[in-house]
C-alpha cells in the first residue's frame, strides 16, 4: 500500500471533505451503534445506569447518540460541521429547534423526540459553563482523528467536562504509521496515559482488525477500547 500524504486537516477541511457531500457516507460512519459502546454500557456507567450525562466529541451524525439516550442518558454532542448536525436529524426522522448561544461560538440543536442536544462549532472552544459537567464521554476516536499538536488542548476541556470520578470510554487506532500517514492518527497506550494525566487509564480490549471502516488507511490495523476515569 502506498503512503498517505495527508498528515493532518484543519477543521474546515474536514468537515468540507467529509460532510460537503452528504450523498455519501464517510468510511467512518458505522450503520449500527458501536460494538464497544453496547459491550461496554455497563462499565461506563456502573451507578445509576440511567440519567446519566454523557458528552460525546466529535459526534458528527453517530447513531451512538440515539442509543444512549434510548437508554435513558442525557446526550450532549458536539460537532463542527453543520451539514453533518442536520443530516443526523434527517437521517432518524428527527425534528430540532435551533438557537444561538449566548456565552459562545456554537448554535444548539435540541432534539425535539429524544433527549439530546448538539452544539455546532468547534469543540475546543466548550466550557462547563456553556454545558455543564458530565458523568462520561464516549470518545469514539475523536481523540485520534484530531491533530496531534491540539491533543493537550483537547484533553483540557474534557477534563474541564468532567464531574468527580467521571469516566471516559474511548476507541483508538494503532497501525504501521510506515505504511500510511493520518489521519486517522495511530495512537499508543502511552499516549493517552501521558495526556491525560488526571485520568488512570486501563485497557478493555484489542483486538486486530483487516477490515472495516478505515480499511483503506492500512492493511491491518489493531482497535484498542480503553476505560478512563477521573481521579
Amino acid at each position: 500500500m502506498s503512503r498517505r500524504t495527508i498528515i493532518a486537516m484543519t477543521k474546515d477541511e474536514w468537515a468540507q471533505k467529509y460532510w460537503s457531500d452528504l450523498t455519501e457516507e464517510p468510511d467512518f460512519q458505522r450503520k449500527k451503534f458501536s460494538k464497544s459502546l453496547t459491550k461496554y454500557h455497563n462499565v461506563l456507567f456502573p451507578e445509576p445506569m440511567t440519567g446519566s450525562r454523557v458528552y460525546v466529541p466529535c459526534c458528527g451524525k453517530t447513531l451512538d447518540m440515539i442509543y444512549l439516550a434510548d437508554m435513558g442518558h442525557e446526550v450532549i454532542g458536539v460537532e463542527y460541521a453543520k451539514n453533518a448536525v442536520e443530516a443526523f436529524h434527517e437521517d432518524n426522522s428527527l425534528t430540532f429547534t435551533t438557537e444561538d448561544v449566548k456565552d459562545g461560538p456554537f448554535v444548539l440543536y435540541r432534539t425535539k423526540e429524544k433527549n439530546i442536544k448538539i452544539y455546532q462549532g468547534d469543540v475546543y472552544s466548550m466550557t462547563a459553563e456553556i454545558c455543564g459537567q458530565f458523568d462520561a464521554v464516549f470518545d469514539r476516536s475523536s481523540y485520534g482523528a484530531i491533530d496531534p499538536v491540539t491533543r493537550t488542548t483537547y484533553c483540557g476541556v474534557i477534563r474541564s467536562l468532567m464531574k468527580a470520578g467521571g469516566r471516559i470510554l474511548m476507541e483508538t487506532l494503532y497501525y504501521d504509521t510506515s505504511l500510511a500517514c493520518p489521519p486517522p492518527h495511530s495512537v499508543t497506550k502511552e499516549e493517552i496515559v501521558n495526556d491525560f494525566t488526571h485520568f488512570n487509564v486501563s485497557t478493555l480490549e484489542v483486538y486486530d482488525e483487516d477490515k472495516g471502516w478505515w480499511a483503506d488507511i492500512v492493511d491491518e490495523y489493531q482497535c484498542t477500547i480503553s476505560m478512563l476515569q477521573l481521579k
